[in-house]
């Protein structure tokens, strides 16, 4: 399906390609692409074959962040425009964290603000070398928004964190590897077949060890070690007992391929 044009969204063969298509703009958000973004999101978690999500943008950038020139145009006024972009941004990206499927990011050119923020939330973010990234926000006299003032820090540390959104300097896509923003960083000639092997990969993966994972690193950053130890044992017993963990095993013992029931 097509979101008002503004956010294609296609599920085929377990993979939801979720691709941001305002590339006269940036992809710079306005009230219609975050609209139109969280109606695409959200509309994934009714469906049940979405084994991965593939996140992109259209053009030379993936994201240059919110449509300052929109905020300051709209009828409203600043403060009540902004109040619901960032509503609409929130709920996107929330539904794309609690997605058990992995979200994997195409990120070419630049992800300034709140496309830096979209690049932070997802599972795996591969980054061609043109990648770049910038906080941008307090250059405008605002705060970040998209959830970057608690993803950031939990990726990259408190310290460096303020840093990067204080000074709002550029980061390359070699230095956002190192920080660990991005997973991967490949020649820009790649980046194509580099996310789609990933892609591939998880949907033939095992779901429920996938959405484990995700559901586990989360609630990591708030447990206490011991109920964290229960909560991972808990997990790989009742996944043994799955179709997907039953096969996983046998194939393991078998040194073959395990066939999890995933797309061809």
């Amino acid at each position: 399906m097509s979101i008002t044009g503004l956010i294609d969204c296609q599920v085929e063969q377990g993979v939801a390609r979720l691709h941001l298509n305002r590339p006269d703009r940036g992809n710079a958000l306005d009230g219609d692409l975050a609209a139109a973004l969280r109606a695409a999101a959200t509309s994934l978690g009714d469906a049940p074959d979405v084994r991965v999500i593939r996140l992109s943008g259209e053009g030379r950038m993936f994201c240059v962040g919110g449509d300052l020139g929109y905020v300051a145009q709209h009828d409203v006024g600043p403060g009540e425009a902004l109040q619901a972009l960032a509503g609409d941004l929130h709920a996107a990206i929330r539904a794309l964290i609690d997605h058990p499927a992995p979200v994997v990011a195409r990120i070419h050119g630049p992800a300034g603000g709140a496309g830096m923020s979209l690049v932070c939330a997802c599972d795996v973010a591969i980054a061609g070398e043109s990648a770049a990234f910038t906080s941008a926000y307090t250059r405008a006299g605002l705060s970040p928004d998209g959830g970057l003032t608690w993803l950031l820090p939990h990726i990259v540390g408190p310290v460096r964190a303020k840093d990067i959104m204080l000074t709002n300097r550029r980061i390359d896509a070699r230095e956002a590897l190192a920080l660990g923003i991005v997973s991967r960083v490949v020649g820009d000639e790649d980046l194509d077949d580099a996310v789609d092997k990933v892609v591939e990969a998880l949907a033939n993966g095992a779901p429920g060890a996938a959405g484990a994972v995700k559901r586990l690193v989360a609630a990591s950053a708030t447990a206490e070690l011991t109920t964290h130890l229960d909560a991972e044992a808990a997990s790989i017993a009742g996944l043994s007992e799955t179709p997907d963990g039953r096969e996983g095993v046998s194939a393991f013992l078998e040194k073959r391929s395990p066939a999890f029931g995933g797309v061809s």
